[in-house]
């Protein structure tokens, strides 16, 4: 699936998104990976969604977006309920989509100056 969606902050554009690869830019990504405020990270999260936990959310959560897209992978898989209970504790919206989904969406709420993190898990 490719984008060519037309986004003012270029250097932290999803330009496609495929499983077991996504490209930011003119860079690609074989791991899951974070996306917020100008930055890539490739350390936050764990090997795959069925290990996702609170204790990785908090780490989400610490930078401070006002909302997370949570992409679990080609299929969407929801996580335990406790995970979303946490980040609308702490105020902060997530939603949980395919990484496809979460990648298109991703480009359209950053096109509109949303503060928005991406946690896109690549497999």
């Amino acid at each position: 699936m490719q984008f060519n969606q037309d986004i003012s902050n270029r250097e932290i554009q999803i330009t496609s998104y495929e499983p077991g690869q996504l490209v930011i830019g003119e860079n690609q990504y074989d791991t899951n990976t974070v996306l917020f405020n100008g930055q890539v990270f490739s350390d936050l999260l764990p090997g795959s969604i069925d290990a996702f936990s609170i204790e990785h959310l908090q780490h989400l959560v610490e930078l401070k977006p006002d909302v997370i897209l949570l992409g679990t992978g080609e299929n969407l898989i929801f996580p335990e309920s406790r995970i979303s209970s946490y980040a609308l504790s702490k105020q902060i919206g997530i939603e949980v989509m395919n990484s496809a989904a979460a990648s298109r969406t991703y480009n359209v709420l950053l096109s509109e100056s949303r503060i928005v993190l991406a946690a896109i898990f690549i497999k």
